[in-house]
């Protein structure tokens, strides 16, 4: 990928585009990718993008919850957007 920085997003391992379960994956989670940032894919990631650290951002004890507390909030959004389908 060619970068560095954290990233978070939905993998499915050994898929790719043109598969069903990735288009389908890709399909149903579209709108809460997008709400995320989440634009980018590749491989057998469906969605993902990058977590970058700002430049005003100097307190890495809460750029790390950050990332855990988004982690946290898309699998849950995510989860019911599949499960309350």
């Amino acid at each position: 990928m060619g970068e560095s920085w954290p990233y978070t997003g939905v993998k499915i391992p050994g898929a790719a585009r043109g598969d069903s379960v990735y288009d389908m994956a890709k399909g149903l989670l579209r709108d809460g990718a997008s709400r995320r940032t989440w634009t980018q894919s590749s491989g057998g990631w469906v969605w993902y993008s990058y977590i970058r650290l700002e430049a005003s951002q100097t307190d890495l004890d809460a750029y790390a919850i950050g990332l855990v507390e988004g982690l946290v909030d898309a699998w849950q959004a995510l989860n019911l957007e599949i499960n309350g389908r």
